[in-house]
């Protein structure tokens, strides 16, 4: 949960983690740092859809891989931008 927190604080949002829940806050903005994955495809998934919105760059972005390789195949087929630096 806290890595989680820290990443979604990075859009300048009041964030709030409870056991089972995550109470993010209203006005996010772009992110003034890039987005650490922590090689968690969760926090991948959430940021990205963030970042789809109000910009961003995630670090290790390749975790999604560990439980659904396709997914910003599946995103961009929804019309979200999203590049991928494979290296």
């Amino acid at each position: 949960g806290a890595a989680m927190k820290e990443e979604l604080e990075k859009f300048s949002v009041a964030v709030e983690i409870d056991d089972d829940k995550i109470i993010v806050g209203n006005g996010a903005k772009a992110p003034t740092r890039e987005i650490c994955s922590h090689n968690d495809h969760r926090i991948v998934m959430a940021t990205s859809l963030l970042c789809s919105r109000y910009g961003g760059t995630i670090e290790g972005a390749e975790a999604v891989n560990k439980s659904w390789p396709s997914y910003f195949d599946v995103i961009k087929g929804l019309g979200i931008e999203a590049n991928i630096n494979d290296t």
